[in-house]
């Protein structure tokens, strides 16, 4: 059997111009391009784009001791119409690892290989939330994108047996593991907690009274449950900034390199293909689901993975070098001065309302610690099977924790139904945050499971 593909619902479900005289003005290769580079030494946020279709991308990251750009690990996007802004956070590989919505919708990337992932899609409420293998290499070579071919082969039919399913107390360990301020020189660290657990795949933005800068500031995340903020110091310009500037382009382009990758992504994912696919699962499925952000912003937010490199290909197209670009940018500068500030924390939780916090004075002098406790409501935070990928005959078990059931007692339904006509279906109540685990026999190849989890009380 090839991996089983996951979708879930509250239930959860898995499945796996002119002629002046004679003679025509050249055209100018930056025409419809504004840019913005933002000169000051400790402003995270390094570049801004905004194409002739009038989508604006900002490049945020790292700077060294001088103010030279390093590296980028996340672009924002406002999309030209639309509030709010798609935040996509790179990997150490510089591949995509998350995608956040304005809806409310987020969209993960669990890497198994260089051409292989498993899409999550989590709604804004968490009443659905979509797992789909994808494999790059076989849309290459004009295979199936979800599922491999199906080959016929000597396996029988699986075994009969239904296994019960297990049930343990959630390992919540880790509460205040986090690095310290000093160790990300940070101006502002956040520490989310839900009913005992870090919280590691939270979003988090900040607005800033007066502000400081012109972007509102973006967390960076630890992975531990902390996230941390750097807020610009310097109030001078740099008097070397073409050269600086001209840097953008080598960040740029170092993930860039994976632009085939990106954009044969972005088009089986947010245009057409899976997407539909989704949508089609969820009808079909759900169709009394009332959350339908993941279909109502997933092109949308796919949107961000051509236009990350798009620019960058044009210009190179055309010929224009980075200097050129650098020349015509207008600069930024942010100048905080020393004063007392009031910052507003809001915070996207995949699969839970978002929420901001009441504002907090803070003086950007002295470094602040904040620990925040998300609201406590139930939700499935992991849903996997073990492998992710098994082969032909091999079982393997699915894993589902679910945080902050009602102490009183939460039922949970695991249900799996082969198209082999293998079935099984479980209850059992929990009173504390737990992790269940259900051993499903191996099928042979081809055959597929739909798995759902339901969640009641």
């Amino acid at each position: 059997m090839r991996n089983p593909i996951l979708f879930f619902l509250v239930f959860i479900l898995l499945f796996f111009s002119g002629c002046e005289l004679f003679e025509k003005e050249e055209e100018d290769p930056l025409e419809g391009y504004e840019f913005e580079y933002y000169t000051n030494p400790t402003d995270p946020a390094l570049f801004t784009v905004t194409d002739y279709e009038g989508y604006k991308l900002t490049y945020w990251g790292d700077r060294d001791q001088e103010g030279n750009p390093e590296s980028f690990n996340k672009v924002s996007m406002q999309i030209p119409g639309e509030e709010g802004e798609v935040v996509l956070y790179l990997d150490a590989d510089k591949r995509p690892e998350i995608i956040y919505a304005p809806n409310g919708a987020t969209f993960e990337f669990d890497w198994t290989s260089e051409t292989t992932f498993r899409l999550n899609a989590i709604s804004t409420t968490g009443e659905v939330q979509v797992s789909i293998p994808i494999y790059l290499d076989s849309i290459y070579t004009k295979k199936s994108y979800v599922q491999p071919e199906i080959i016929t082969n000597p396996f029988p039919v699986r075994s009969t047996i239904k296994n019960n399913i297990n049930v343990r107390n959630y390992d919540l360990s880790g509460r205040g593991d986090h690095k310290s301020l000093q160790e990300t020189n940070a101006d502002i660290q956040v520490n989310i907690m839900k009913c005992g657990k870090p919280i590691k795949n939270a979003l988090i933005t900040m607005t800033v009274d007066p502000p400081i800068g012109k972007n509102n500031p973006l967390s960076n995340n630890n992975k531990d449950g902390s996230y941390y903020f750097e807020i610009p110091k310097a109030d001078q310009n740099e008097p070397d900034y073409i050269k600086k500037c001209e840097k953008i382009a080598g960040i740029i382009d170092s993930v860039c390199k994976y632009w085939i990758l990106i954009r044969v992504t972005a088009f089986f994912i947010g245009e057409k293909t899976i997407c539909d696919k989704i949508k089609n699962e969820i009808q079909t499925s759900f169709p009394n689901a009332t959350d339908q952000s993941i279909t109502q912003y997933s092109k949308l937010a796919f949107k961000i993975l051509p236009k990350l490199c798009e620019f960058r290909e044009k210009m190179n197209e055309k010929g224009v070098s980075m200097e050129e670009i650098c020349l015509k940018t207008y600069l930024f500068n942010a100048e905080p001065k020393p004063i007392n500030y009031t910052f507003t924390l809001h915070v996207q939780i995949p699969g839970q309302k978002s929420f901001s916090t009441d504002p907090v004075g803070f003086d950007p002098n002295i470094t602040t610690a904040w620990d925040i406790e998300a609201p406590s409501e139930i939700s499935i935070e992991k849903l996997t099977t073990e492998p992710s990928d098994p082969g032909p005959g091999q079982g393997y078990t699915i894993v589902a924790v679910l945080l902050c059931p009602d102490p009183q007692g939460t039922d949970v339904t695991i249900s799996i139904s082969g198209d082999d006509g293998y079935s099984n279906s479980l209850t059992t109540t929990i009173t504390q945050s737990s992790e269940l685990t259900l051993f499903v026999p191996g099928g042979k190849e081809g055959v597929r499971d739909a798995i759902a989890v339901q969640v009641t009380g």
